[in-house]
């Protein structure tokens, strides 16, 4: 099992984009996935944002044709499926390289752990709404071969700061459209 200690890629990746990861928590639009209040606007918005940066990367991973095993196809299909028709929005993430876009697809496959948790706030808040995003199930076995990727990947200084450097680029697309 990788673990989270220092001289290891997802460690280095955790220390690189804390700060943003934290920025993120704080947004209204996220913050309303774990609140009780949420409503119906709220909730659609935080998916098209979803819709954006998960196609955006499956895009970006089927260019490169790399990592089937990472793909986020289930998850591009629940959101078109929770969203309906013409309720996308068409910003794109264009990653520099192959390992830029394995921090992409880290940030994509962590962020099920935040989904695993407002999937509960979503079913009790608002029962009407489509939910097949918010219930896909977690596959601890792709989490730990995409670790297992990272750390194989990561071993040498120029594709780990590739590897951050398209974690970043996640991130910070995630902050400019929930802001």
């Amino acid at each position: 099992m990788i673990s989270g200690r220092t001289s290891s890629t997802r460690g280095h990746l955790r220390r690189a984009t804390g700060q943003i990861h934290a920025e993120l928590h704080e947004l209204p639009m996220l913050r309303a996935l774990w609140s009780d209040a949420i409503t119906g606007d709220q909730y659609k918005r935080a998916l098209i944002v979803f819709q954006s940066i998960f196609r955006s990367i499956e895009d970006e991973r089927l260019r490169y044709r790399k990592w089937a095993e990472f793909s986020l196809k289930s998850e591009c299909s629940a959101l078109l499926k929770d969203l309906g028709p013409g309720e996308t929005c068409d910003m794109r993430i264009t990653f520099h390289c192959e390992n830029a876009l394995l921090g992409g697809l880290y940030v994509a496959h962590g962020a099920a752990f935040g989904r695993a948790v407002f999937c509960q706030t979503v079913r009790t808040s608002l029962p009407a709404s489509l939910q097949a995003f918010a219930s896909l199930p977690i596959s601890a076995e792709r989490w730990q071969s995409l670790l297992t990727c990272l750390e194989r990947k990561g071993r040498h200084p120029k594709a780990r700061a590739q590897i951050v450097g398209g974690a970043k680029l996640t991130f910070s697309s995630v902050l400019r459209m929930a802001s």
